[in-house]
């Protein structure tokens, strides 16, 4: 048993408007090059993509129609805080440094750690 009908147009209301949010920060990006529209853009489709991977879990969807989107909730998550930081340094006008992408690394061990369940065509679910 899913969550009730309200609830998934409440989702759903978010999750486009988070996706037509990041989509136009993307092109402001695209037209000005001012990299704080850059990060809040992959900061706001971040999100939305956690939020989109929350409701297929919560209307019992991810074990038996996207079995494939198993376990790429967990290295989204670690990709928000480097991002949000980089947006705020970035919103603030101070430099970014090559350095501090050090941030991402968290991200990518974890990513690393789940390429062989990733991208296995065999997903065993019980």
């Amino acid at each position: 048993m899913g969550i009730n009908l309200i609830w998934n147009i409440i989702f759903i209301l978010a999750l486009s408007q988070g996706v037509f949010l990041g989509v136009v920060h993307m092109i402001q990006y695209l037209r000005i090059r001012l990299q704080s529209h850059l990060f809040l853009s992959l900061f706001v489709l971040a999100f939305s993509y956690i939020l989109m991977y929350n409701l297929i879990y919560w209307n019992e969807l991810l074990f038996s129609q996207y079995p494939h989107l198993l376990f790429t909730n967990i290295s989204s998550r670690f990709l928000l805080p480097p991002l949000f930081f980089l947006y705020f340094k970035s919103f603030t006008k101070e430099s970014i440094r090559p350095k501090e992408f050090i941030h991402f690394i968290t991200y990518l061990i974890v990513f690393y750690l789940f390429i062989p369940i990733l991208f296995s065509g065999d997903v065993q679910v019980l």
